[in-house]
This record gives structure tokens, C-alpha cells and sequence, in this order.
């Protein structure tokens, strides 16, 4: 085999072996983006839950505002307030989860960046 050859077969698998790096690299991050949006669904479920939950409490502390002990409304308002609490606290993980900006490719742009660079300097 002549030195041209495998000269042009070394340029090739090592286009290959970067190009499976690459992708890796991509999967990681793709599978990283997948973690974080299943995160935010299940604090917009919290949420939303723990909402539902201080209106369906509220509604109950109101009801046995008209009853006659004050043993219900105190039980029935503690609830409301804790469910309030838990509900503000996730509504405010949510939102500042939405308001994080992503990395989603970082890493491979930042290997491109770097293999481009690694290229211009082979002059």
C-alpha cells in the first residue's frame, strides 16, 4: 500500500473517530436537555397540584367559617396556608428553572470551536 493511500485512510478514520465523538458528545447533551425539561414538567405538576390543592382548602376554609367550631377553621386554615406556602415555594423553583438559560450543544460547540481552531493553526 502506497504512503498516499494509507495516508488518505489515516485522514479518514481519524475523521471517523471524531465524528463518533461528535456524536457522543451530542447524545450526552441531548439525553442532559431530556433530564431538564422532564424536571420542569414535573415541577409545573407540583405546581399545579399544590395550586389546585390551596383553592380546594380555601373553599373548605370558607365553608367552615359558617360552622360552629372554631377547631374546623383552624385545622381547614392551616392546611390552606401550608398548601399556599409549598405552592408559592414550587412556583418559584418553576420559574426560576424557565428563566435558566440552556447549554444545550455547549460542549459540542465548544469542541467544534476547538477542532476548527486546531485546523487554522496547521497552516
Amino acid at each position: 500500500m502506497s504512503s498516499f493511500v494509507r495516508s488518505v485512510k489515516d485522514v479518514a478514520v481519524g475523521l471517523i473517530d471524531q465524528a463518533s465523538d461528535r456524536l457522543a458528545l451530542i447524545g450526552m447533551e441531548i439525553a442532559e436537555e431530556r433530564e431538564r425539561v422532564l424536571a420542569m414538567v414535573m415541577s409545573a405538576l407540583a405546581a399545579a397540584f399544590f395550586v389546585a390543592l390551596t383553592v380546594v382548602f380555601g373553599a373548605f376554609w370558607i365553608v367552615a367559617a359558617y360552622w360552629d367550631t372554631p377547631y374546623r377553621l383552624r385545622a381547614i386554615g392551616g392546611l390552606t396556608i401550608g398548601a399556599a406556602v409549598v405552592a408559592a415555594a414550587v412556583v418559584v423553583l418553576f420559574m426560576r428553572k424557565l428563566h435558566e438559560p440552556t447549554a444545550l450543544f455547549s460542549h459540542s460547540l465548544a469542541e467544534f470551536e476547538r477542532d476548527r481552531v486546531a485546523i487554522e493553526q496547521l497552516d
